[in-house]
């Protein structure tokens, strides 16, 4: 199934919708928002499911680029378009987001289940200070050594240096993220990290149980951009959807 032309929605936010109707998956992406990793699993994904991809960008006028900023963008620009039960997935910065929307009063009733992709537990996010203040040559190799390069935007070098000013914005966000305590969710969440992930550590994983009752952590092969490997991560969805509607 073909996804469609982006729709254009509130605060900086980029719809990309494949199926019709109301989403089973919504996606949230990594820092500097680019969508193409999950654009490639939802293509992944069985027909029948609807999936949406909500590709943010940088918007001078809305503020300092905080998690708490970047909830309040998603929550607006999604307000009023989601009725029915669905899967809130996040990739790494996109997990922190995906996290702190699932424990809003507006989501809670429909929400159905939540999966975080190399997202490290809120009591152990890293610091990232060093990455932020690093030079484009600097930042653009470790981005590189973690996967997180779009091939495209190597060709493209003006193109890559707006990319880099967003990552570096979406960082501070991640950076000076601060978890505020509160219940823990019980819906049923899906925690994929990698092996080889240096951020989100497998190892790590089962912190998530301070903020989340209803674990489920898995263990994939790869790094921090294991969400490229599409058949993988799709065959995961696929079978927490399982899960899900077991408990429905």
């Amino acid at each position: 199934m073909i996804i469609r032309a982006p729709e254009r929605l509130e605060h900086g936010l980029l719809l990309h919708a494949r199926g019709d109707g109301d989403p089973d998956i919504v996606f949230l992406p990594a820092a500097g928002g680019n969508p193409a990793a999950l654009l490639g699993v939802a293509e992944a994904l069985p027909p029948d499911v609807t999936v949406w991809v909500v590709e943010r960008s940088i918007v001078s006028g809305l503020g300092p680029c905080t998690v708490p900023a970047l909830v309040r963008r998603h929550e607006e620009g999604l307000a009023g378009r989601l009725e029915r039960p669905f899967v809130l997935v996040g990739h790494s910065l996109g997990g922190l987001v995906a996290f702190e929307l699932a424990r809003r009063q507006t989501l809670r009733p429909i929400l159905a289940g939540l999966v975080l992709c190399a997202t490290p537990a809120p009591r152990l996010v890293p610091s990232l200070e060093r990455a932020i203040g690093a030079d484009d040559e600097t930042l653009l190799s470790r981005l590189s050594a973690l996967g997180g390069i779009p091939p495209e935007l190597r060709r493209h070098r003006e193109l890559l240096s707006v990319y880099l000013e967003e990552i570096r914005t979406e960082l501070h966000a991640l950076d000076s993220y601060r978890l505020v305590a509160g219940d823990r969710l019980a819906i049923p969440s899906l925690v994929l990290t990698a092996r080889d992930d240096p951020l989100a550590q497998a190892a790590a994983a089962s912190l998530w149980l301070l903020e989340l009752s209803d674990l489920h952590p898995r263990s994939v092969p790869g790094g921090h951009f294991f969400v490229a490997d599409v058949g993988v991560v799709a065959a995961e969805l696929i079978a927490f959807l399982d899960v899900v509607r077991a408990v429905a």
